[in-house]
């Protein structure tokens, strides 16, 4: 039974991780390399999709978040990129929805993760909104 289990949360913990790069840009534990970005686009059936020319990319938009002194605050207690009192490392990804990206900014530990906040980076501007 115990390893029935071990084989299902494994093969679940695969499957999370090949979505997560299909769909997102993760930037999170030391000497990450970026995934490559998802391209969606929403079809309208009345209009032909716009395609909106971005400004800033997945990366830029994670690299501004970090820059915010919240942020900032939070990454600094992963001083090794790990917590030892939790076993948590944080994740900072983005994600486009509506033509902007969503980035949120996390802690993943060995059974859950604990969000720090959502923020939402225009991809024109560069202009951050925290979404709490």
């Amino acid at each position: 039974m115990h390893n029935k289990i071990r084989n299902f949360a494994l093969a679940l913990a695969f499957a999370s991780a090949y979505f997560v790069q299909q769909s997102t840009v993760c930037l999170a534990a030391p000497d990450s390399k970026s995934k490559s970005e998802s391209s969606s686009s929403a079809t309208n059936s009345a209009k032909p999709a716009v395609k909106i020319k971005r400004k800033i990319s997945a990366e830029q938009a994670v690299a501004l978040v970090k820059k915010r002194s919240d942020v900032k605050k939070f990454l600094a207690l992963f001083p090794n990129g790990k917590s030892k009192k939790t076993q948590g490392f944080p994740v900072v990804e983005a994600e486009e929805l509506d033509n902007n990206w969503n980035v949120h900014v996390y802690e993943q530990m060995p059974d859950h993760t604990a969000t720090m906040n959502w923020f939402e980076v225009d991809s024109q501007t560069g202009a951050i909104k925290p979404m709490n």
